[in-house]
C-alpha cells in the first residue's frame, strides 16, 4: 500500500453528545470528514472502511476533555488546512482541540494507551470524611476484588491493579466530586463503575473523561527511534 499520512485529531466531547454511540460516534467522524474534503484512505475488499479508529471508545453518557481519534489520509494535507476545514462542519457538542500529524509507522494509539483520568459526580451525599476513609483504604489495599458483569457473563476484577490513583475533590451537600486515574495494560481496565462500587458510593450522575496518556516507548521503538 502506497504511504500517505497518519494525523490524530483530539477534541472534547459536550453533554449534547453524551449519548451517542462509540458506533455512532465513528460515522459522525466519517461524514465530518468527507464534508471537510479530508482525502481519507479505505481498507481494501468488498467492504471498504475509512481508516478511522479512538483510541479508547467513549461509553455512552458520558462525556470527555481530549478524547484521541487517528486517521489515515490518502494525500498528505497540513494539519492547520485540515483543522480548519473541520472547524466549520463540527455539531454543537464536538470542539476540536488540535490536529497533528503522526509517525506513519507508529503503533495505534489503542496499543500505547497508558491511562486514562476521570472526574466523577456522584449521587449520594455521603460524608466527607467517610468517603476520605473509603478512599485512604482502597489506596493501602494490595488487591481489591469485585464482581462485575460484561456482554452478560459475570466477573471478579482486581480494581486496585487498575487504579492508579483516586482522590476527593469537592464534597459538599451539593456536589460531590471524585477523582480517578485508571490505568491500561496488556487490554486489561477497569471501569470506572467499579471503582465506585468498591468504594460503595453509589451511582455516578456524571462521568466526564478529562485526559488520556500513552506510552512514548512504544512510539520510539515503532518508528526506530
Amino acid at each position: 500500500m502506497e504511504q500517505g499520512q497518519r494525523l490524530y485529531i483530539v477534541f472534547s466531547r459536550g453533554r449534547r453528545l453524551r449519548f451517542l454511540s462509540h458506533l455512532d460516534m465513528m460515522r459522525l467522524w466519517e461524514r465530518l470528514l468527507r464534508r471537510a474534503g479530508v482525502p481519507l484512505r479505505y481498507s481494501q475488499g468488498f467492504h471498504p472502511h475509512p481508516r478511522l479508529s479512538l483510541a479508547l471508545p467513549l461509553a455512552v453518557g458520558m462525556t470527555a476533555g481530549a478524547e484521541w481519534l487517528e486517521c489515515e489520509l490518502v494525500t498528505p494535507r497540513p494539519p492547520v488546512e485540515v483543522q480548519a476545514l473541520l472547524a466549520p462542519q463540527l455539531p454543537a457538542g464536538l470542539a476540536l482541540s488540535q490536529v497533528q500529524e503522526a509517525p506513519w509507522k507508529a503503533a495505534a494509539l489503542a496499543a500505547r494507551l497508558r491511562t486514562s483520568s476521570y472526574e466523577v459526580q456522584v449521587r449520594q451525599p455521603l460524608p466527607a470524611a467517610e468517603i476520605q476513609e473509603r478512599v485512604e483504604h482502597l489506596r493501602r489495599s494490595t488487591h481489591w476484588m469485585v464482581q462485575e458483569e460484561r456482554k452478560g457473563r459475570a466477573r471478579s476484577v482486581d480494581v486496585r491493579a487498575m487504579v492508579e490513583d483516586v482522590r476527593m475533590g469537592t464534597w459538599s451537600a451539593g456536589q460531590q466530586r471524585l477523582h480517578l486515574v485508571l490505568r491500561h495494560q496488556a487490554g486489561q481496565s477497569a471501569r470506572v463503575e467499579a471503582v465506585l462500587t468498591a468504594l460503595d458510593v453509589g451511582p455516578a450522575f456524571l462521568i466526564h473523561r478529562e485526559a488520556l496518556s500513552f506510552d512514548p516507548d512504544n512510539l520510539d521503538r515503532a518508528v526506530g527511534v
